[in-house]
């Protein structure tokens, strides 16, 4: 099976793609920017209040404060450990749900498009989908720069995210504003790219935008021997 994406995504700029691993580096690049400015306000944070506990003799507000501080860090570590995970092509059953969640929480530490608000949608059951996850993960992402960028060209602060579909597929779409649903030609050449490989299909408007990543169900996986 292939482990990677032959289409090229979205950048949020109408009829505007790019390969993904391109993509991916530049919306890596600038997360990180933002992961690390955290950081270090969450480092300063911490050495303030731990002086704070030491001149007061143990002040249970500052202990509080602490144990705060030290559940940011470790959702800072949380986004560090998806940044750096690789794409290793082995494919296992994905909660998409659990990683539009991820890349969603990514974005907040996007240094250009980090004020966005995405809610996560599902239609019907949540059946597990087959891919790989690190893939997936970065796939999302860009798909969510993209659509952010739209989002601030139309000056919206908030698009949903929407999990769906039916035994064979699930999709996750990334929706800003208004759109009239995916673009059909795209979506059968994704399709012929491979039955399990994750197949992309996109519509921009100047109302919307729809940005579409399908993957195959893990019972669909096992239909096909994988």
């Amino acid at each position: 099976m292939a482990t990677s994406i032959d289409q090229m995504v979205p950048t949020g700029d109408p009829g505007v793609r790019v390969a993904l691993d391109a993509a991916w580096q530049d919306a890596g690049q600038q997360i990180l920017r933002g992961v690390a400015h955290a950081l270090g306000n969450r480092v300063m944070t911490i050495a303030t209040l731990a002086q704070l506990v030491r001149d007061a003799g143990g002040d249970a507000r500052a202990g509080d404060a602490l144990a705060s501080e030290a559940e940011r860090l470790d959702a800072l570590l949380r986004n560090l450990r998806v940044l750096s995970a690789h794409d290793g092509g082995r494919e296992e059953p994905l909660d998409l749900e659990e990683i539009a969640r991820e890349a969603a929480e990514l974005l907040r530490r996007h240094a250009d498009v980090h004020g966005i608000a995405w809610r996560v949608e599902r239609r019907g059951a949540a059946l597990p989908a087959w891919g790989d996850r690190a893939l997936a993960t970065r796939m999302v992402a860009v798909l969510l720069v993209a659509g952010a960028r739209h989002a601030l060209r139309l000056g919206h602060r908030e698009g949903v995210v929407e999990h769906a579909g039916d035994g064979t597929h699930r999709v996750l779409a990334v929706c800003v504003g208004a759109s009239d649903g995916a673009d059909d030609t795209a979506e059968a050449q994704g399709r012929a790219a491979g039955a399990l490989a994750p197949a992309l299909c996109c519509r921009e408007t100047a109302r919307g935008a729809r940005y579409e990543v399908r993957f195959a169900t893990l019972a669909e996986a096992r239909r096909l021997g994988w």
